[in-house]
């Protein structure tokens, strides 16, 4: 049986700030390597969820990255 678990309780940090006029940056650091290859691999954060979220167009997504 699988849980659900939210992202706020899995990171250390979680945070947006300002990358210039247009852009925003989120930055998630987790408490743990597990911790971070459960959600980068669980793939549930993707470009389109982040548009989703943020009520934005796909094509204005200039990026998404998982470091």
């Amino acid at each position: 049986m699988s849980k659900t678990v939210s992202l706020y309780d899995l990171a250390k940090v979680l945070r947006s700030k300002n990358a210039g006029p247009f852009e925003l940056t989120l930055d998630v650091i987790f408490e743990s390597k597990e911790s971070y290859f459960l959600v980068k691999n669980s793939g549930v954060i993707t470009r389109e969820l982040i548009c989703k979220l943020y009520n934005i167009k796909g094509d204005r997504c200039i990026s998404s990255r998982f470091f």
